[in-house]
């Protein structure tokens, strides 16, 4: 029996001694390498939570920006005053009458909304406060309409930059009269019957459909808006002082107003540009009280006679090109620029071939208004040849200007440009 313990004994005291090391190995290696994997991975996550987190408040805080800007005056008297006189010149605009029928007030008391009790530390004690999140501004207007009138006045409340709405909107026709109904005489049963009519009514371009309108409408105070100038559009009165004392100096004119110009209360930003329109004539033409009304046709009249530019359909691409500059090229040459403010796009003038004609389109480009060749370019002035005629064109007018009256003959024999004025 001694004897087979003696041979399990090389065989028992390996297994027992590879299983103490890898006991020691895993206990102070193994785990403390899982250990640090796992807080480095918690940790990584915990990274990518708080990045995701700098990315939402980002964005909320750009989201607020906006909104900021698009807010009312942050003072209550400024914004009652500064947007009941927008309500105001919003229903003289669009022929909203007011007396009478017609009237505008605010509803109650301001609404204010607050983001609830906050804490903040001051030495050792915490004081609690709260914020303002929005005010609530509501007005209630009332007056007598023409459908197609309040289609344009839908159309402008939409295009506002402001934080506003129409809550409710209840739209009647006017032509009605209230009548007691007969009985006990003490008139407490009212009805409503349609007016009498005198003929048949028409609506359309000769005659407007009336209605008597309700507009609930709710305007927005955002809380700290106090960066917000205190009239409701255009930029802030320091930024266009500013803006005047730098070109006052010989510095470039407008440019510190681009960044309101592309903001959210401007006439290029994005978001404005960028929304669809609704049409809001569907209104009066799809009146939902006579039912629709097909577009009335034009009636028909002589037909003027024909002139080189119908200003009426087309734009006189003349007035648009204008001489802007005239600059000489590295290799010597000069070289004048005609720029199309209506279309965005310049024209090189030079004497070398393939500059040396140009040629002006109507605006619906069926037609050529000037085939101009260059003869000359001067200090300021560009020589060119139309139909036979010499003309100039001096820097900062336009083509129209230009061809209205040809160069005197005695310009052109001191220019030498006598023989190009009889044309081929």
């Amino acid at each position: 029996m001694a004897q087979r313990k003696s041979n399990l004994l090389p065989i028992i005291l390996p297994v027992v001694i590879v299983g103490a090391l890898g006991f020691i190995v895993w206990r102070n290696y193994v785990t403390p390498w899982l250990d640090y994997n796992r807080q480095l991975a918690d940790v990584e996550t915990k990274i990518q939570a708080k990045l995701v987190e700098v990315v939402e408040a980002q964005k909320e805080r750009a989201t607020r920006d906006r909104f900021e800007m698009l807010s009312l005056p942050s003072r209550l008297e400024d914004a009652t005053q500064e947007y009941q006189r927008y309500l105001l010149n919003l229903m003289n605009k669009h022929h909203l009458a007011l007396g009478g029928s017609g009237k505008l007030q605010m509803v109650g008391p301001p609404t204010v909304v607050s983001t609830g009790p906050k804490s903040q530390q001051y030495g050792t004690a915490a004081k609690k406060y709260e914020t303002t999140a929005y005010t609530t501004l509501t007005y209630l207007l009332e007056s007598r309409v023409s459908l197609a009138d309040l289609a344009g006045l839908l159309r402008e409340f939409e295009d506002t930059p402001l934080l506003h709405r129409i809550r409710s909107m209840t739209v009647k026709p006017s032509e009605t009269e209230t009548a007691k109904s007969e009985g006990d005489g003490e008139g407490d049963g009212e009805v409503k019957k349609p007016a009498k009519k005198s003929g048949k009514k028409t609506y359309g371009k000769k005659g407007t459909f009336p209605v008597n309108l309700t507009l609930e409408i709710e305007a927005l105070i955002v809380g700290g808006g106090e960066r917000r100038a205190k009239t409701l559009f255009g930029p802030d009165d320091a930024l266009v002082e500013v803006n005047a004392l730098t070109f006052l100096g010989n510095g470039p004119a407008g440019l510190l107003l681009v960044p309101w110009a592309v903001g959210p209360t401007g006439p290029l930003s994005p978001a404005h540009v960028a929304k669809g329109k609704h049409d809001y004539s569907t209104i009066d033409r799809k009146n939902i009280f006579i039912g629709y009304r097909p577009p009335e046709k034009p009636e028909p009249t002589e037909k003027p006679e024909p002139t080189e530019i119908d200003v009426a359909h087309e734009l006189d691409m003349r007035e648009y090109y204008k001489l802007v500059a005239i600059i000489k090229t590295d290799e010597g040459e000069d070289e004048a620029m005609l720029y199309n403010v209506a279309k965005n796009m310049f024209k090189t003038l030079k004497m070398s071939k393939g500059y040396q004609t140009f040629i002006v389109y109507s605006s619906k480009n069926d037609d050529i208004l000037i085939r101009g060749t260059v003869l000359r370019i001067d200090y300021g002035t560009v020589y060119f040849e139309h139909k036979g005629q010499v003309y100039a064109i001096h820097t900062g007018e336009s083509l129209k200007e230009a061809v209205a009256s040809p160069v005197p003959s005695e310009t052109l024999q001191k220019l030498g440009l006598k023989e190009a004025a009889l044309g081929p």
